[in-house]
């Protein structure tokens, strides 16, 4: 009996002795092995190959000299390194604390795999031996013997064809197949080359010396270590075998048919450690917990009360792939509302003085149903984040935080706000890339394209960039590729439902996601955890029917009176997606303000009054909306006719009330105002309705001109064609007029020009210098000191 003491590519890594997470094992069958489907045992035995993975590359198996005595020693990583005499190529490397006679009584048991005598080891009947066969480069058999067999005849029935396909090998991982085996417990293959490409995710592959696929590395899963066979490093050398007693390595492989029709056939077969040879079954071990860091903007961070997407992938990884994992950020929780002292009115800050306080991270609730273990979980996604910010903070979060897996969702804020336009959208991103991997060198990292939200008029640019930006990302990625820090392209934008024109049901706003967008965008990045990175398990579960947002009115609704104006307050309601605020003079027909409350607070002011008018407010809470895609557009009914019959009347010496007649083919309405030489004052207005107030029209109504407009969808009639010019107020003095083509005024009179005259209200004149004021202010290098108080 003779020790092998040939150059084996075989490297043993060590285990913790700790509850194993089950072990479902596949029925027993005749010799073959059984391929493991069941999803459970299959997301274990892709942990521990991964596991096993990672450590190739950290340099974590020490190739074993051919002669030595064991030693231990401590090293960077307080590695226990074991060299075994007379077995060159194995490899121990303790890393969790076993005690060093059990370390010691492992080396021993493999030890004894190989002895034997000088027989090819690859037929020797003294080993358990496996058997692999490929062709046409996607087609594979594989057998197996348990040890005492001596022709491998009992392999009935014949072992079935596995698709083997590795596509696009130049940037992908090659498949792995799991396998269960009476005789030799759990095991992978994987193959590793082909005649062009010798895969770099394992260190020192080679190409196949023919067409098709080659290489297989086989890992086999022990109580307490794992053993890893390269078979490009384990070629043996029959002559050696007959005339030394040394075959140099325990596997052949050659071409066994050139000519067959199905594609050249090349095989091999390897003697291998039997089960029980130094431990049986599966590594008692724990699987390892996946740590995740999110980094997005406002579509990952959420509102309060979301559940928001990161919730329902840490759910399904969670309950349905059986992993426990844990996702790390400088951030948490949702943002929350703005409190009702940011609202206040404020005097200008001078120059250089900055803000007391900052908005940005309020702390906001999730849902109701998401549970308290992962309200503290971490992420680095905050509301208006920016891949451009983003690269230089990524480092510093990678190693703090130290996530396994980085998951990007960027580039809206950069392409939307006009940061970046899409070449160097994708430069900042490859520098986002670069940084990571200098936190955390072999970090794996899955980014998002850029999703689509509702037009905007006026922002074809938005719709042009992003398609072109998703495009440069996925050509680009390629070349940021490193084996040791996987990198995947993430299509959200495909299965994200929200398009330019189209609809978009899976956001609240026409861009961030409700409910059902949160499960697309989660299934996305659960897709590609499954199909790249061996997070085995059923598919990741859309509801059809997503939780409902239900939010009610907002309570205790008041407005008292305050120096600075009227201030309107309210309780929270829960569920809400912010609040609408509308207010008119009492005596209107119509409101003259109606928006949303910004900041998202729950209080608003009013500081535009008159001492003696009196205000009606109206609140109401803002749910998930529908699609706001062009909102009331006709289909094919073209620009519409101009309203006619357009009337103002003056409510106050500041405020004017429009009213017109409807256009049979409108969907809607523009109001626009001019000065006397046609001057735009402010922007337009749309409305649904026939009917429009306007207010704080300073020197009076009558120095503006007002038109109204039909439209369609984006189609609108003239914006000079039906305008007017409303009477001098009564009680004030008379001054410029533009001439009109409206078709009726109210309360008309003459007028003529006098540039020298002057409001002969006192408070209005006091009200309209308040503005100037302010105005100036806000452009003026220096505070504007008023000439008066009030």
């Amino acid at each position: 009996m003779k020790v092998l003491t040939s150059c084996l590519a075989l490297f043993i890594f060590l285990w913790p002795a700790v509850a194993s997470s089950g072990d479902i094992r596949p029925p027993d069958t005749p010799m073959g092995g059984k391929l493991v489907t069941d999803p459970k045992m299959l997301s274990t035995l892709m942990a521990l190959h991964e596991d096993s993975f990672k450590k190739q590359w950290q340099d974590l198996q020490i190739p074993v000299r051919s002669h030595g005595e064991a030693t231990h020693q401590v090293g960077s990583h307080d590695k226990r390194i074991f060299h075994l005499f007379g077995l060159g190529g194995f490899a121990l490397v303790e890393v969790f604390g076993a005690a060093l006679d059990l370390v010691g009584s492992w080396v021993s048991q493999i030890a004894l795999m190989f002895q034997g005598g000088d027989d090819a080891i690859w037929d020797d009947p003294d080993y358990c031996r496996v058997d692999f066969e490929t062709w046409a480069g996607h087609r594979g058999t594989f057998k197996t013997w348990r040890r005492g067999n001596t022709g491998g005849q009992d392999v009935t029935p014949p072992p079935p064809n596995h698709n083997i396909a590795w596509n696009n090998p130049t940037t992908t991982s090659p498949p792995v197949m799991q396998f269960w085996d009476t005789h030799l417990g759990y095991y992978s293959i994987q193959f590793t080359a082909t005649k062009e490409v010798a895969w770099s995710g394992i260190p020192g592959t080679r190409v196949c010396l023919m067409e098709g696929i080659c290489n297989p590395q086989y890992v086999f899963y022990r109580s307490g270590y794992t053993i890893v066979l390269n078979k490009w490093q384990s070629q043996g050398v029959v002559a050696e075998c007959q005339y030394t007693g040394d075959c140099k390595g325990v596997c052949k492989s050659h071409i066994r048919d050139q000519f067959s029709q199905g594609g050249m056939v090349w095989g091999g077969k390897c003697a291998v450690p039997c089960k029980e040879d130094g431990g049986d079954g599966l590594p008692q071990t724990q699987l390892p917990k996946p740590k995740f860091m999110v980094v997005g903007d406002s579509i990952s961070h959420g509102m309060e009360w979301d559940f928001t997407w990161r919730w329902r992938l840490f759910y399904w990884i969670r309950n349905v792939i059986g992993r426990d994992p844990k996702f790390v950020g400088p951030l948490t929780g949702t943002l929350g509302p703005v409190p009702e002292r940011f609202t206040r009115p404020m005097p200008p800050l001078f120059p250089g003085e900055a803000a007391t306080e900052d908005t940005s991270g309020i702390l906001g609730f999730y849902h109701d149903l998401v549970p308290g273990e992962f309200r503290i979980q971490g992420q680095a996604a905050e509301w208006g984040q920016q891949a451009a910010q983003t690269k230089a903070t990524i480092e510093a979060w990678v190693r703090e935080h130290k996530p396994d897996y980085l998951l990007v969702l960027l580039g809206f804020n950069d392409l939307g706000w006009w940061v970046s336009g899409p070449d160097d959208l994708v430069g900042n991103m490859g520098g986002l890339v670069e940084n990571a991997r200098r936190g955390q060198p072999n970090i794996t990292i899955l980014i998002d394209n850029v999703v689509h939200r509702t037009f905007i008029n006026g922002r074809q640019d938005l719709v042009d960039n992003t398609n072109r930006y998703n495009q440069l990302l996925r050509e680009r990625m390629g070349s940021w590729h490193r084996w040791g820090s996987p990198l995947l392209y993430v299509d959200v934008n495909t299965n994200y439902n929200c398009r330019s024109h189209g609809g978009c049901p899976d956001a609240y706003d026409g861009l961030h996601p409700n409910a059902m967008g949160e499960y697309h965008i989660a299934q996305s990045f659960a897709q590609a955890l499954k199909q790249h990175f061996g997070f085995i398990g059923d598919d990741f579960p859309v509801s059809p029917s997503p939780e409902p947002r239900i939010v009610s009115t907002p309570p205790n609704v008041g407005t008292p009176s305050f120096p600075e104006g009227l201030l309107t307050s309210w309780n929270i309601a829960k569920n809400n997606r912010g609040y609408i605020i509308r207010t008119r003079l009492q005596g209107m027909t119509s409101w003259w303000s109606e928006g949303p409350v910004s900041p998202n607070s729950y209080a608003s002011w009013n500081t535009w009054v008159l001492t003696g008018q009196t205000w009606e407010t109206q609140v109401c809470t803002r749910a998930d909306g529908t699609d706001g895609d062009e909102p009331g557009a006709f289909i094919g009914r073209g620009a519409p006719t101009p309203s006619g019959n357009l009337n103002a009347v003056n409510i106050d010496p500041t405020t004017v009330r429009l009213t017109w007649s409807t256009s049979a083919s409108a969907s809607g309405y523009g109001v626009y105002v001019y000065t006397s030489a046609w001057a735009p004052h402010g922007e337009g207005t749309y409305v649904a309705g026939t009917t429009h107030s306007i207010g704080f029209l300073f020197p009076g109504t009558w120095n503006y001109r007002y038109c109204v407009t039909a439209f369609n969808g984006n189609l609108e009639s003239s914006r000079t064609a039906v305008c007017i010019v409303p009477p001098v107020y009564p009680g004030f003095r008379k001054r410029d007029v533009a001439v009109g083509n409206g078709t009726r005024v109210a309360n008309a009179s003459a007028v003529y020009y006098d540039s020298r005259a002057m409001m002969a209200d006192s408070t209005l004149q006091i009200l309209a210098k308040q503005l100037l004021i302010k105005e100036a202010s806000e452009d003026a290098t220096i505070a504007v000191v008023p000439e008066e108080t009030v």
